[in-house]
């Protein structure tokens, strides 16, 4: 592919009015941006991408030097005294290169420090979600990323079409925590979206996303490899909040960001501590209450099931050697009565899906059905 500002001379890149001829102001700031582009991509040995520059940008966000947020004062440009002026040569001189890197240092980076506040965007990433299009599946994470040079990765023509999400792990416990300042809708200033699994009482499975703290939706995959293996006590969730903002690089006046962020995931780690799930700590005394009268239910339940199957099988037995052929034609007819009205009962009251109360019932029709 022909690098986009190239010329017939190699290493040597155009762009603006003496290609295009006069434009716009936008129109010439992009035609200097694609020619850094592709000069950077010269001098590093990299081809061009082909298509709308789909290259995702890697998951690491540039990281902001604190001593670029304190004032410091601009690079004087020195002026020729008007005796020296001439139309051949510059009125104000070039800077040499240190008092070049020395005002590029003041610069926080080159790139956007506003955050992502999609509400959707970190619960599809946890729950590992594909976005369909009109050419392709992408990754949740991968979607939600950047361009190098574009805000998405999507072709200028391609279109979402369908979202995939996959059943979650079983014994998991889904969680989207939103921090905003009313409670009516609002953009988040810190947001969790968490899909934590368990398995004999500890957790096997752990996605942790964050957002409105990054330009993208952030995975805490320090946080997620430091659960995997660990009970969901108070221990775990402090250090979890712990691990998840010491690498943040807050800016003035938004480092409280960081501790809402280690409650909201403490709230997450210890919900699945409470949750019912294998797992019934003593101090969760209404959650142990609510799973053992699950429990009892079930139990009840499960042996209503079995002594109702073993009555409907009683009445449907017929032994031919004790009784008589009319006494066998009795008891038969009298069976699939059984069997039938049996049959229509459940039916009319779906006693497979009922409580303990309603399979009683049930029984007692079997039972009693004459």
């Amino acid at each position: 592919m022909t690098e986009p500002g190239a010329t017939s001379l190699s290493g040597v890149f155009a762009g603006g009015d003496v290609v295009t001829g006069p434009a716009s102001v936008i129109e010439a700031v992009a035609a200097g941006r694609r020619a850094a582009v592709a000069i950077d991509r010269y001098l590093g040995g990299r081809t061009a991408v082909a298509g709308n520059d789909q290259a995702v940008e890697s998951a690491s966000l540039v990281t902001i030097r604190a001593e670029a947020l304190a004032a410091t004062p601009r690079v004087q440009m020195v002026g020729a005294p008007l005796s020296a002026r001439d139309i051949e040569t510059e009125d104000v001189s070039t800077l040499d290169l240190a008092a070049v890197e020395e005002e590029a240092h003041r610069c926080l980076n080159c790139a956007c420090i506003a955050v992502n506040v999609s509400d959707l965007a970190p619960a599809l990433i946890a729950l590992d979600a594909k976005i369909r299009t009109t050419k392709r599946v992408i990754d949740a994470e991968r979607f939600f990323a950047v361009g190098t040079a574009s805000t998405t990765v999507l072709d200028s023509d391609e279109l979402v079409t369908e979202l995939e999400i996959p059943l979650p792990p079983e014994a998991s416990i889904q969680r989207y925590r939103k921090f905003r300042i009313r409670r009516s809708i609002d953009f988040a200033i810190v947001s969790v979206a968490s899909v934590l699994s368990l398995r004999d009482d500890k957790i096997w499975k752990a996605a942790v996303v964050l957002g409105a703290v990054a330009p993208i939706p952030l995975r805490a995959a320090d946080v997620e490899h430091f659960l995997v293996g660990r009970e969901p006590d108070t221990d775990t969730a402090e250090a979890a909040g712990v691990i998840a903002v010491r690498t943040a690089c807050p800016v003035p006046k938004n480092a409280f960001k960081a501790q809402i962020v280690r409650a909201m995931l403490r709230e997450a780690v210890l919900d699945l501590h409470c949750s019912g799930i294998h797992l019934i700590p003593p101090q969760c005394k209404r959650t142990r209450r609510r799973y053992e009268r699950y429990q009892h239910a079930t139990a009840d339940r499960d042996a209503a099931l079995a002594e109702a199957l073993s009555a409907m099988a009683r009445a449907a037995t017929v032994t031919p050697l004790s009784k008589s052929p009319r006494d066998i034609r009795g008891m038969t007819q009298e069976g699939e009565c059984r069997q039938k009205r049996y049959r229509t009962s459940t039916r009319a009251n779906g006693w497979s899906g009922r409580r303990e109360s309603n399979s009683r019932s049930q029984l007692g029709k079997l039972m009693f059905c004459r």
